[in-house]
């Protein structure tokens, strides 16, 4: 019989005929997170004096002047020109704060620069940023720099040490003295290190290391983070990077003295980023005013719901084996609530503005296992890449919603299951659906992983599905959905027959 006849007859074809509902290198410092010292909202101490402000490094000049290491004529006022501005923005919207944050000549905070961190939340909100409003974004930029056109405000003009490949101060007469000018100007604005005995002991370099990974209560073991943005600090300069396929981070700028540690739950290129709920970006700030290695363990609380989000969608931009596209998704943000899910629902794609919906629990109270956030997120992640690479304007309103859900239910199937031990003939049908009957109205069925897996669920009971078929590959379903014309289960179906026929199909 003909793999033809098969989808005309057999249970899968009965289920493709089926009329679908629409949808909508130094000592290391080891931590373990522990929400009882990790509270959502970062608290902030005191403003310090800023050591980097022109007029404290001209305050450093003058001192240096009265000690008899500079001579008046070394460093002139004329000398001591701004060469950054500390700004912080203020988007109006969404849209702006995404573009802030999707320039990569932007280095940003969610929080002041020249303040004391108390306690090192997951979330800062400046409570005189109006509801309803992004969060304000803190940096500091070249005075020379363009920058976006978002409303901003310069907060101080600075002298910084150019990048080594800056030539901006190459020509003034400073950049021979910035050393101990910098170095003196920490010490009379009352920023040297508690632990540093005298400016001689901040004088040697060291460059920050780390390890990030998460508790997996599933696997029984640590896993790696791979490709979060890990950044180092030290008031205005900083280092942005990311975690290896290991988990490992390795900072290419050397450091004087102490720095602090953070990481922002967010992808290179800001393909995704992770909120704490609608106030803003969501991060983990590690180690402040230390000086060696950070090997990080998250085992619990919000920053551990983060880091099992994260891992979906980093595996399923970066590691994935099906041979999906480079660019699944992007500019996608997934908005993680520390409550109950909806009885209706898991999580939630919004078509509208690309940002996926999370929560914590689900609708009875009961905390999601990292499996379980795996595989929500790489469902709703599904939703995003469909949304992405589809050519015939909106999926939400073009698109049938079987065709729409058996997507994100494959996708979420075999990317969980490259992680996890999850059988196909599992009777889990939450994550398999191969319980699924030709009757159910439901839109969440096994359409495409029966297109692809070898396992018949027939065998199991004569209600079930008859799958006769596999073969077929998620890169090959993934060709069919972009196509404008891939709207409803009877254009999927003539898709679907006009393939080459797997080995072994007759």
């Amino acid at each position: 019989m003909s793999f033809k006849k098969i989808i005309l007859t057999g249970g899968l074809g009965a289920f493709l005929f089926f009329a679908g509902c629409q949808q909508t290198s130094v000592n290391p410092l080891s931590q373990i997170d522990d929400p009882s010292n990790t509270p959502d909202q970062l608290v902030l101490g005191k403003k310090l004096e800023n050591p980097y402000s022109v007029s404290s490094m001209k305050r450093a000049r003058d001192s240096l002047v009265a000690q008899g290491v500079l001579s008046k004529s070394a460093v002139t006022d004329a000398d001591l020109g701004a060469t950054h501005y500390y700004i912080r923005f203020k988007p109006e919207t969404d849209t702006q704060f995404v573009k802030l944050n999707s320039d990569s000549t932007l280095v940003l905070w969610d929080y002041p620069l020249e303040y004391e961190i108390l306690e090192g939340g997951t979330v800062y909100r400046d409570p005189e940023i109006p509801a309803g409003k992004p969060n304000y974004l803190y940096t500091a930029v070249d005075v020379n720099q363009l920058l976006p056109s978002v409303e901003y405000e310069i907060l101080e003009e600075l002298i910084l040490e150019p990048e080594p490949e800056s030539s901006f101060l190459e020509k003034k007469r400073v950049s021979s003295y910035y050393s101990i000018l910098e170095q003196e100007a920490l010490r009379i604005t009352d920023n040297v290190p508690k632990n540093e005995q005298g400016l001689a002991k901040i004088a040697g370099k060291w460059r920050p290391t780390g390890n990030i990974q998460v508790y997996d209560d599933v696997l029984g073991r640590n896993v790696p983070v791979v490709s979060v943005n890990v950044r180092t600090r030290n008031w205005f300069r900083w280092w942005d990077g990311y975690t290896d396929i290991n988990g490992n981070f390795r900072c290419s700028k050397e450091y004087l003295g102490d720095l602090a540690y953070s990481l922002r739950w967010q992808y290179p290129d800001n393909k995704f980023d992770i909120r704490s709920g609608s106030l803003g970006q969501a991060f983990f700030n590690g180690p402040n005013n230390k000086k060696g290695s950070w090997n990080l363990v998250i085992s619990s609380g919000m920053s551990w719901v983060y880091g099992h989000i994260f891992r979906a969608g980093s595996y399923y931009i970066g590691q994935e084996p099906f041979g999906l596209s480079n660019t699944p998704f992007q500019r996608v943000s997934v908005c993680t609530y520390d409550e109950n899910a909806p009885a209706t629902e898991s999580g939630h794609y919004n078509n509208a503005n690309e940002n996926i919906i999370m929560y914590q629990k689900n609708s009875s109270g009961t905390a999601y296992t990292s499996i379980q956030l795996f595989s929500i997120a790489s469902h709703e992640f599904g939703h995003a890449h469909h949304d992405e690479i589809y050519t015939g304007g909106s999926v939400y309103n073009n698109v049938n919603g079987r065709i729409k859900e058996s997507w994100a239910v494959a996708v979420s199937y075999f990317l969980t299951s490259s992680n996890y031990s999850l059988p196909i003939n599992t009777y889990d049908y939450w994550y398999t659906k191969q319980n699924f009957t030709s009757s159910s109205n439901s839109e969440y069925t096994p359409l495409i992983i029966d297109l692809i897996d070898s396992y018949n669920q027939r065998t199991r009971s004569s209600s079930f599905l008859d799958d006769p078929v596999s073969g077929y590959t998620l890169q090959q379903i993934e060709g069919i959905l972009k196509k404008s014309g891939c709207k409803s289960v009877n254009d999927f179906k003539n898709e679907i027959k006009a393939l080459p026929l797997p080995a072994g199909v007759s």
